[in-house]
């Protein structure tokens, strides 16, 4: 399956994810900002998806995306922003983000929005 990378600066959002990904079969590693994101994302291999939590203390969501996008190896990545904010893909550049997660989530909406842009 896939490798899955998921940047959430909350404990309990972060492992519910994790584990919901993780029976699905994929490959999950958890960052809690963009910083260390960015960090895990020089280590091969690459993940297939991330998942990315937009409002991140130091580094917000839109920050980290931009940040991302500027390396070619990444440029291709998916990235799925999970928000309590009121956000659309119309706020954000196109192909920086391909589906936006609304906190409160459903687990079988994560589980068809990955499976979806895989």
């Amino acid at each position: 399956m896939a490798k899955v990378l998921i940047i959430e600066d909350n404990p309990s959002i972060s492992l519910i994810l994790k584990e919901i990904l993780s029976t699905e079969g994929h490959t999950v590693n958890t960052v809690v900002d963009g910083y260390s994101a960015l960090e895990k994302l020089k280590e091969t291999p690459l993940p297939d998806i991330v998942l990315l939590d937009y409002f991140m203390p130091g580094m917000n969501g839109q920050d980290f995306i931009k940040e991302m996008r500027t390396k070619p190896s990444l440029k291709n990545i998916p990235v799925i922003v999970v928000t309590g904010a009121d956000l659309s893909l119309e706020d954000f550049q196109k192909d920086d983000c391909q589906a936006i997660i609304k906190k409160p989530f459903d687990l079988n909406e994560v589980v068809e929005k990955v499976k979806n842009l895989l």
